[in-house]
């Protein structure tokens, strides 16, 4: 996609839900703190991104692996609280 396509896109509409997803991701020796995610067997980091119904993203966030999805989620939106709109939905 290109940049002033999704510029146009993201400013053109409010959104109205989120949908947040996480993926551990085995990294080497560069992170300055990782942990273990028991259910996925990976020594690493945790991204949880956010992104709209569009699949445009709005927030990231990078946590060590042991953080559960939830907590990650509510990280995320906390991160881009001052610009959600008020009737923004999420699933956390």
């Amino acid at each position: 996609m290109r940049w002033d396509e999704y510029f146009r896109k993201r400013s053109n509409e409010a959104t109205t839900f989120l949908i947040i997803d996480a993926q551990s991701v085995k990294n080497t020796d560069t992170a300055m703190e990782k942990s273990y995610d028991a259910n996925k067997k990976v020594s690493g980091i945790k991204r949880h991104i956010a992104v709209d119904t569009q699949g445009l993203p709005h927030t990231l966030a990078v946590t060590t692996a042991d953080v559960t999805d939830r907590k990650g989620c509510l990280l995320t939106l906390e991160r881009e609280r001052d610009n959600l709109w008020r009737g923004t939905k999420s699933p956390c």
